[in-house]
């Protein structure tokens, strides 16, 4: 969907939003990856993060991620879930980012903090969390999706 007079900026429902968490969980192969919004795992994307967050990347961790390639798993971390799925991503494993569209839909490309401070009515009382809320540490960023 899109607001009226702006065809460019993409409005979700939060129930449609969680939908499509639930259906990345269930139907696709995912990892963590820091700074990677549904890429498909491959060396060369390796190789660009171990030079992007060479602290993060250690032998050890890029073992484990050579073992995906070829494997269809697409790469995630927290916040690049979110932006990824507002990004309209596919799950296109023969696209990079799997067919989501950088910095699209009127969604900036915003670090997990900002997004958190974006947010309103913030509450630590969570006895009325409701599907779609975004659950936040310093960080790092989640969405309730029910259950």
């Amino acid at each position: 969907m899109t607001r009226k007079g702006d065809p460019f900026i993409v409005i979700m429902t939060s129930s449609e939003f969680v939908a499509k968490l639930i259906d990345v969980a269930e139907h696709y192969n995912t990892t963590y990856m820091w700074g990677v919004f549904g890429s498909p795992v491959t060396t060369s994307l390796i190789e660009q993060k171990v030079k992007q967050y060479p602290n993060f990347y250690t032998g050890n961790y890029q073992e484990k991620l050579k073992k995906m390639v070829n494997q269809d798993v697409f790469a995630f971390d927290c916040v690049c879930l979110i932006k990824g799925i507002l990004w309209v991503w596919t799950g296109d494993k023969d696209r990079i980012y799997g067919g989501a569209r950088y910095a699209s839909g009127g969604v900036p490309d915003i670090n997990a903090d900002t997004m958190i401070r974006r947010c309103t009515d913030l509450s630590t009382d969570f006895s009325k969390i409701e599907p779609g809320e975004a659950l936040g540490i310093r960080g790092h960023i989640g969405v309730y999706i029910g259950d």
